[in-house]
């Protein structure tokens, strides 16, 4: 069976494209750059013992260094457990062990224990264990990431993906109509929302923007100094959009899409945003096993409630 890898995948699609990437702080990222950060941090990582299975959790904020951390796991066949920094103590202190985790990629800011390897972009490694147990999926297909559930049908609990089904999905993501060099504002958690957008958005070669915190503030500035094409984000950052006094109807003048995904998106906001920025809202709807099937993006103010159609190639 032919090896499937994510990270080979983008490397591939990418070619010698060397447009913006990544945008952080204003600082600007080239698709090249990214590729040479992405080879030099998988060479540090594989010197630590970091191998084919190895499970390693990721907990950081957004950043152009959690974008490089997981390309280099991925690129080496490890498997990624993403935490999220809003997870409680608790949360944090059990999931380790629940999931068997080999080591933890952390912004040093979350490290309580001097012990770890500096990586670049003020991250830390820890080694937990190094002793690796394969996760057994069929078809020798190697897990990606372990994205642990709501637990809708008891405890929270992790989902295995293998780099097929990711390169899958996102493969069949067509519905979002993401273009090369498009710019993108990105205001998500990539602890949640890393496995179908992140990775789509670089397979196509579209520009990210990194919104930054406090996103009250930063994501209407960068909607007004930035010509973003596509926005995709949640019920709760279009209600601060509409309201804000910051944000004015010409500062949606470029975007040719605007999803709202997460949660349900209920009319009242759609209809109040859709008043001020003239440019309708599009449901999303997306299940952590596969990816994003549904997308509403019809114009039809009768049709505003619904989670929309199931995009051809989930058939």
């Amino acid at each position: 069976m032919t090896r499937l890898n994510i990270t080979d995948a983008i490397a591939s699609e990418i070619g010698n494209y060397n447009g913006p990437a990544v945008t952080e702080k204003g600082k600007v990222y080239t698709y090249q750059t990214l590729l040479a950060d992405v080879r030099k941090m998988a060479e540090k990582l594989s010197l630590e013992g970091i191998a084919p299975q190895f499970r390693c959790g990721i907990l950081a904020d957004d950043s152009y260094g959690y974008i490089v951390v997981s390309l280099a796991l991925l690129g080496l066949d490890a498997a990624i457990v993403p935490l999220s920094t809003r997870a409680s103590e608790e949360e944090l202190k059990k999931m380790p062990g629940q999931v068997g985790l080999n080591g933890i990629i952390q912004d040093s800011r979350f490290q309580k224990e001097g012990n770890g390897i500096p990586l670049d972009f003020g991250l830390v490694f820890s080694m937990l264990k190094p002793e690796i147990e394969p996760v057994p999926l069929p078809g020798k297909r190697l897990p990606a990431f372990i994205r642990f559930s709501s637990g809708t049908t008891g405890t929270s609990k992790g989902v295995v993906l293998s780099h097929q089904a990711v390169l899958e999905r996102t493969s069949a993501c067509t519905g979002l109509g993401v273009t090369r060099g498009e710019p993108v504002l990105w205001v998500l958690d990539m602890a949640f929302h890393f496995v179908v957008t992140i990775i789509l958005f670089l397979r196509k070669g579209a520009h990210i923007i990194l919104c930054g915190q406090p996103v009250e503030s930063e994501m209407p500035r960068l909607l007004r100094e930035n010509r973003i094409s596509l926005l995709y984000a949640t019920p709760y950052h279009y209600r601060m959009l509409t309201s804000s006094p910051d944000c004015p109807p010409e500062s949606f003048a470029g975007v040719r899409l605007a999803v709202s995904t997460a949660m349900k998106l209920q009319s009242p906001a759609a209809e109040s945003f859709r008043n001020k920025f003239h440019i309708p809202l599009s449901q999303a709807y997306g299940i952590i096993e596969v990816g994003l099937p549904c997308i509403n993006a019809t114009r039809e103010s009768t049709k505003r409630d619904s989670a929309g159609k199931i995009q051809a190639a989930y058939d």
